[in-house]
């Protein structure tokens, strides 16, 4: 699998950093499993670089609109 860094900014979470990289924090998990040396508990440190998993994520919306309007 793929990868590409993240540097942690000051206040981010695991859920605001899946919003962030893929548009929903259902993502949450897959950055989570990517990095298992960060513990789960904790709050994340500014600096840190985690790795994000690059996924195919599909945008449903998009995907509802018809050929002309995607």
């Amino acid at each position: 699998m793929d990868y590409k860094p993240h540097v942690v900014l000051s206040g981010e979470r695991w859920d605001t950093i899946a919003v962030i990289e893929y548009g929903d924090p259902k993502y949450t998990p897959s950055i989570q499993m990517a990095n298992p040396e960060i513990p789960l508990n904790s709050a994340l440190e500014a600096g840190v670089v985690l790795r994000i998993p690059i996924l195919d994520v599909v945008d449903t919306k998009k995907e509802l609109l018809p050929p002309w309007k995607q």
